[in-house]
């Protein structure tokens, strides 16, 4: 996205911004902004590229044990919490969005086309660098997902 960038820690990263070391994040959800950063950040940039993932895991050997049916309850309500976990962060977002502005802080959203010109640049200039570490087969699978 053009930024000079370095990486420290998540616990580091309060004091760094409040000193200057570094002069902003990337990465923080508006949640993760707000409650974390709220006192010190001026301005929020709505990239939205930032998802926070929860995960829901059963072992294997603990699945096996139960009946085929009660395997495929578990699963679909699995597969339904997830995808009705994009509109709770939706919501979630937008309450913190909010909450910030309501705290001074200027939010900063870009249209459709914006993001969409974000999102490829991203897809072509850095996808194919992960391809070094992932592999060519899963970076085509996400590509897959978003073309």
């Amino acid at each position: 996205m053009g930024f000079d960038t370095t990486s420290i820690a998540s616990s580091d990263t309060f004091a760094a911004l409040q000193t200057g070391v570094v002069e902003g994040l990337a990465g923080s959800t508006p949640a993760g902004a707000y409650l974390n950063y709220r006192d010190i950040i001026d301005y929020y940039y709505v990239y939205q590229m930032s998802p926070e993932v929860t995960q829901i895991m059963i072992s294997e050997k603990t699945l096996a044990k139960l009946s085929p049916e009660d395997q495929k309850t578990i699963v679909d309500i699995c597969r339904q919490e997830c995808a009705n976990s994009v509109n709770y962060a939706k919501e979630e977002d937008e309450k913190y969005l909010k909450l910030m502005e309501d705290n001074g802080i200027k939010i900063v959203r870009f249209t459709d086309e914006e993001i969409e010109m974000f999102a490829e640049a991203v897809r072509t200039n850095v996808w194919p660098q992960l391809a070094k570490t992932y592999g060519e087969d899963f970076i085509n699978e996400l590509l897959k997902l978003y073309k």
